[in-house]
């Protein structure tokens, strides 16, 4: 055996165990070290989440003060009763114009200390009145679900409309009633 040919298998002996080193120590060291990547970049995406989750959260008891100065605004009594939701309607009525020909109470359920208090209310008006006065109720500050709206033509001659709604309204327990 030459000397050239003995260098050939040291250099191959020694390329074998490099890719031998390689397959056994190094790869799974980057395998390792991939996972630990996905972790962290994992983590930081919930830390994303949480900061956005605070601002939120900040944003929110911006609004819930915005909305406990509405209730406690003099515009309308918002007590939480069957009498407060009966005011609160007949006042949003008559802040948007609606002259209501019958409001009647349906009745009213208890789910935990939430209470359904169930109503129908006909009135007659024009399109955008009708719009102008649900929109009010909606958004206003009691919690209002409509069930059922129906419309119809009014008298003839008039633009008016027909509206009877059901809904109800939510009322929550105040302070001093549970």
């Amino acid at each position: 055996m030459t000397l050239h040919q003995k260098y050939r298998k040291a250099v191959a002996a020694v390329i074998g165990v490099f890719v031998l080193s390689a397959l056994f120590e190094v790869i799974p060291r980057w395998e390792e070290l991939w996972t630990l990547r996905q972790n962290v970049a994992a983590k930081k995406e919930q830390v994303k989440n949480l900061s956005t989750i605070g601002k939120k959260h900040v944003v929110l008891g911006e609004r819930k003060k915005l909305l406990l100065k509405l209730l406690s605004s003099n515009d309308v009594k918002n007590e939480q009763s069957s009498t407060g939701a009966l005011e609160y309607l007949t006042h949003t009525a008559t802040k948007n114009d609606i002259k209501i020909t019958s409001l009647i109470p349906t009745g009213s359920k208890q789910r935990g200390d939430v209470e359904d208090f169930g109503f129908k209310v006909s009135f007659a008006a024009s399109y955008h009145t009708i719009g102008k006065f649900l929109n009010a109720l909606e958004t206003g500050p009691m919690n209002v679900k409509f069930i059922k709206i129906d419309v119809a033509n009014g008298t003839a001659g008039t633009d008016n409309l027909l509206v009877s709604v059901e809904g109800i309204i939510l009322l929550y327990p105040s302070r001093g009633r549970k």
